[in-house]
């Protein structure tokens, strides 16, 4: 307790938030089910969550300077600002491997394109929307409902956010803080819908049979995105990383070996080596241990049992609100509860139990978000799929 009221970015709030955040779980599968186990890569919805809350731990620490300084940047840690890019390349690992693997598996049938784009519309969009319009309302609010922009304008700037950012983060009404309300979480997006809409270009490539139009419109929009999100090397390097380990999980060899014991050593050797001691991905070996250690966690290697823990699972299955909405709850409370101007006066020991306060907020408001609006929409995608196709044909 010592070291942490004089430093603010010492181990132990990482530690204690990851402890928070387990309990809070274990305690909610006491009451509800947990969520059902996938067999083929159960292990990626037990890592989603630790991801998740890593970037959520991030910016507890951006936020301990953002209030004292008023400047919103990484924090001077190799450690805490890892929990931020480490853990956002990790996931793009995953979105790599998980839709490379659907191309794979694709090549023996048809591959439904428009059930992918609309499995991923349905999935995205409806939380994203929601967080926008409660970013919003908070912005509005701390602005005491006061409009400094023409009503036009205002409209030109929600679109460019309601793009999922491709267009674009302007300063909304003026307010630098724009930007902070939502913790800045939606620069990844981009590169998300970026992979999606070139997939069909590498279709082909792998032997998925893929129509014309589908690669020409591929081509055209991946062009233009490139355009504007102007993405980085390293973080499209993680995608590679994800296809990588697509073709690695598939020999029967490999995923044998690494479901044994050493083998979980040797990933968390891994992930520690890349989270401890580089602080950039890029020219560094930080991005060749991440992927490494994802591959042996991709192979079925639980880690003794922590990633396949039905809380570990729960954390897993809400992780896109925690993301998306993490940085709604922390500005609500420093900003509505306690104030920046009272938060900059606290120890670092106070501050990281503002932080701690947070974490079963958190996970609570996401088990609602993911009940009541990300699971209804997913459940969509079937019928809606079927719509569309029923459509097309009968135009045809």
């Amino acid at each position: 307790p010592a070291a942490l009221a004089m430093n603010p970015l010492s181990l132990w709030p990482v530690a204690a938030v990851y402890l928070l955040v387990l309990v809070t779980a274990w305690l909610l599968v006491r009451r509800v089910a947990p969520p059902a186990e996938d067999g083929r890569f159960g292990t990626l919805d037990g890592l989603r969550g630790f991801l998740a809350f890593g970037v959520f731990i991030h910016h507890g620490a951006v936020w301990y300077f953002y209030v004292r300084t008023g400047v919103w940047e990484q924090p001077d840690s190799i450690l805490y600002a890892n929990l931020g890019q480490d853990c956002v390349a990790l996931f793009f690992m995953i979105t790599g491997f998980l839709f490379w693997t659907k191309l794979l598996d694709g090549r023996a049938r048809d591959f439904d394109w428009l059930r992918l784009y609309v499995s991923r519309l349905l999935r995205l969009t409806p939380l994203y929307v929601f967080t926008m319009v409660v970013g919003a309302l908070l912005l509005a609010i701390s602005m005491h409902f006061q409009l400094f922009e023409p009503v036009r304008r205002l409209a030109v700037e929600a679109v460019r956010w309601m793009s999922f950012t491709i267009l674009g983060t302007p300063p909304v009404n003026g307010s630098k803080e724009s930007f902070v309300v939502i913790a800045g979480v939606t620069w990844t997006l981009p590169y998300e819908w970026l992979f999606y809409c070139a997939l069909p270009l590498a279709g082909p490539l792998v032997g998925v049979r893929t129509p014309w139009r589908w690669v020409a419109g591929a081509l055209l929009v991946t062009a233009g995105m490139m355009h504007y999100v102007k993405p980085e090397t390293v973080f499209l390097a993680a995608f590679a990383g994800g296809i990588f380990t697509a073709y690695l999980v598939r020999s029967a060899t490999f995923c044998a070996r690494a479901r044994r014991p050493y083998a979980a050593v040797f990933a968390v050797v891994a992930l520690g080596a890349g989270f401890f001691l580089f602080p950039s991905l890029s020219h560094s070996p930080a991005l060749v241990l991440l992927t490494a250690a994802f591959a042996i966690i991709t192979a079925g290697n639980t880690l003794g049992g922590l990633l396949a823990w039905p809380a570990s699972r729960l954390v897993g299955e809400i992780t896109y609100s925690v993301y998306l909405l993490h940085g709604l709850v922390l500005f609500a409370v420093f900003h509505f509860l306690i104030s920046p101007a009272r938060a900059a006066t606290f120890t670092a020991l106070e501050h990281w139990l503002v932080i701690f306060a947070c974490v079963p907020l958190t996970v609570l408001v996401c088990c609602g978000t993911f009940r009541w609006i990300e699971a209804p929409a997913m459940h969509r995608t079937g019928a809606v799929s079927r719509w569309l196709h029923r459509q097309l044909q009968g135009r045809g």
